[in-house]
């Protein structure tokens, strides 16, 4: 976009996965949506392609360089009560400012909250309880997992209304050597990821023979690539290299 000046009805910081999926429901309803992103924006084949030339292969910030009017954060909490640091060496999460945010290389992991997470205040003590329950939220997870294609165990404490849009993703082989091994002591249950177990949304099933970070070579897992994609094609503008202060 070259306009000098813009105006929406609603005005979106950042382009990732909440706010580009979020964009893009507004827009359908006939809002004019304005999404503002500190990054730039690269095609998914020029990630792959960084990634598979790199010479650091454990760095899985390799796709998604830095640039200097948009500097990836790092995040290192102090123990606050919600996230303890166990040990001497707190983790370093990382983020990417990039058009469709750090979900490029989040796995597809998405696990709802428990009942429990939303009442820590009134059942442990700590933090605060949120203003609203579990519940009030179940169909707004429900209406997210469809669109990303979520399948996942029904046995992980966060109750359903309907079923998984997507059945689980096919046990690798040394997965299920390891839930035999643990039977009878643990039970393992499949994870809850928006990756596609069949053809979904134009995009194809997971071929199992790669490792989903930092990036799905053939994008069988939704992220805020395809978010993005989602909202503009709804009709929401993006507006590149945005730094907001």
């Amino acid at each position: 976009m070259a306009d000098s000046q813009l105006s929406a009805d609603y005005v979106i910081v950042g382009s990732g996965i909440v706010g580009a999926m979020l964009g893009a429901k507004l827009a359908r309803s006939g809002a004019s949506v304005l999404m503002l992103e500190a990054g730039g924006a690269s095609d998914r084949g020029v990630f792959v392609a960084r990634f598979r030339n790199a010479s650091r292969r454990g760095d899985w910030m390799t796709p998604y360089p830095s640039i200097p009017s948009a500097p990836h954060p790092i995040y290192r909490p102090d123990d606050n009560g919600y996230l303890v640091q166990a040990g001497p060496y707190p983790y370093p999460a990382e983020y990417v400012r990039q058009v469709g945010g750090t979900s490029w290389h989040w796995a597809a992991h998405a696990w709802r909250n428990l009942p429990n997470d939303f009442r820590i205040r009134s059942l442990y003590g700590v933090g605060v309880d949120w203003p609203f329950d579990y519940d009030d939220l179940e169909p707004y997870y429900q209406e997210a997992e469809e669109i990303m294609g979520v399948g996942g165990s029904t046995e992980t404490g966060s109750p359903r209304s309907k079923p998984f849009p997507m059945e689980t993703v096919a046990e690798p082989y040394a997965m299920a050597r390891v839930r035999e091994r643990l039977a009878g002591t643990y039970k393992v249950l499949a994870n809850t990821v928006a990756r596609n177990s069949r053809s979904f949304d134009g995009r194809p099933p997971c071929g199992g023979a790669n490792n989903c970070q930092p990036i799905c070579p053939i994008d069988a897992q939704y992220h805020g690539g395809i978010a993005v994609q989602q909202a503009l094609k709804a009709g929401v503008k993006l507006q590149i290299h945005a730094n907001v202060f």
